[in-house]
């Protein structure tokens, strides 16, 4: 499957773009694998070009963001929206109807954050593992689904000056989805293995999204790991 395919089968998935979180049409799983394959297929600057600039994908990172986040998928954007505004929405604790991420699909979903070279390094913007970033993650995927929105009113209209004018917000919500990994890398004790805890590793450095503690944390595990599987007698894989 292309990027592309991945899109198209991500659009006729009713809700998967559209409805807060993938409004319960999307687990785990199905956001991880589908990055990581548009990640896999657009390696070329070409392909990566084509994804950037399409609005579904904009659209399934919010939907992405949105889960990761831990917001209620059975709830709709705008109630969410209303909660925020009067202070009744506790974002950092998971609700019941929230998604529950796997370290295998954290990884993955970093590995192709980093692939796609769409997170600005941390001289660009600044890192943030904070209980706050998940509030600054929710805020940015509202903020780029308002204006994928309204590029599309614009296009209707024949009144759009600039070619996909959300991509700078893209860059932003993808920035904290990594902040966000990092986060619960540092505050939950999920069990990866060594190959989740090089993709780690790589995607963070090769994002320039990073600091001292959080490549503490990778790098000892991921040495302790290798040990681990060393003396049970297994070696660990090239990659």
């Amino acid at each position: 499957q292309s990027a592309q395919d991945v899109l198209a089968v991500l659009t006729s998935t009713e809700n998967a773009l559209t409805g807060l979180a993938g409004g319960g049409s999307m687990n785990s799983v199905n956001f991880s694998t589908a990055l990581h394959r548009i990640g896999r297929h657009s390696f070329r600057d070409d392909t990566r070009a084509a994804a950037l600039k399409d609005p579904r994908f904009a659209l399934f990172m919010c939907s992405l963001a949105e889960a990761v986040s831990g917001l209620d998928h059975t709830k709709s954007i705008k109630t969410i929206q209303e909660e925020l505004e009067k202070g009744t929405s506790t974002l950092v604790v998971p609700g019941e109807n929230s998604i529950k991420f796997k370290p295998r699909e954290w990884s993955n979903i970093a590995w192709a954050i980093a692939k796609l070279r769409l997170a600005p390094p941390n001289n660009a913007f600044p890192l943030d593992t904070s209980e706050e970033v998940v509030g600054d993650l929710v805020e940015a995927s509202f903020q780029l689904r308002s204006q994928v929105l309204e590029a599309a009113r614009l296009r209707k209209q024949g009144k759009l000056t600039t070619d996909s004018p959300w991509v700078a917000t893209l860059s932003k919500v993808s920035g904290l989805l990594m902040d966000s990994i990092s986060h619960t890398i540092l505050t939950t004790t999920k069990n990866f293995n060594s190959q989740e805890w090089a993709n780690l590793l790589w995607a963070m450095a090769t994002a320039g999204r990073t600091d001292e503690d959080v490549s503490k944390r990778v790098t000892t595990n991921l040495l302790h790991s290798m040990t681990a599987m060393q003396k049970d007698g297994i070696l660990p894989k090239p990659q």
